[in-house]
């Protein structure tokens, strides 16, 4: 009990941490049977494989999914495409997903992943990605969470996300100045904005 109370101040100290960080959506899935999978994902995703059969393509290469794994797919990974088995209904891909946005930026367009059963940290961590992910399917939309799921959603993807980065040794942008200037753009998507403006404000 008191490393899941521990984790939870880890994982709280996350959120407070960040600099920017918007979920879009979540849920856990089969993928359906009309599942576009040549759409490449072009925004940060995390994907937890309950089961079943499929993987990613990368540089024209199927890759297969591993069962009781967490990816990562950076933003900028626009090449990538993922499917899924049809052959029943057993062999549907089985996942958790959350797709966000992140500041500052992950300077990768390489596929991570982590194997759950290997860091007691990110198995407790991936139970509370998992919950909340179940739950937006059962509520069917995101927003639907209480204020305190959707902070625990959102400082969950962030401690992964830092877990996972840290093992592939992946760097983030540091300049303080760009990370001012990507706040301001994401936090004001729907106002017209110019390279002038912005930099008054810097």
């Amino acid at each position: 009990m008191l490393k899941v109370e521990f984790l939870l101040i880890k994982i709280d100290q996350k959120e407070k941490m960040s600099d920017f960080c918007k979920v879009y959506c979540a849920g856990s899935v089969k993928a359906p049977y009309d599942w576009i999978t040549s759409t490449p994902i072009g925004i940060n995703r995390l994907v937890y494989i309950h089961g079943g059969e499929g993987g990613y393509i990368k540089d024209n290469s199927k890759i297969p999914f591993k069962k009781d794994c967490l990816y990562l797919f950076p933003g900028n990974a626009h090449f990538v495409n993922t499917y899924s088995s049809y052959e029943t209904d057993e062999a549907r891909l089985d996942h958790g997903f959350v797709n966000f946005e992140l500041i500052p930026p992950i300077l990768s367009d390489e596929v991570m992943f982590v194997d759950v059963k290997d860091d007691d940290e990110i198995r407790l961590s991936v139970e509370i990605f998992k919950s909340l992910c179940i739950k937006c399917t059962a509520n069917n939309v995101y927003e639907n969470l209480s204020s305190t799921e959707r902070k625990y959603l959102k400082s969950t993807v962030l401690f992964l996300v830092d877990k996972i980065i840290e093992k592939y040794d992946c760097e983030v942008v540091k300049d303080k100045t760009i990370i001012k200037a990507l706040r301001m753009m994401h936090e004001n998507l729907g106002n017209k904005q110019t390279i002038g403006n912005i930099s008054k404000s810097l």
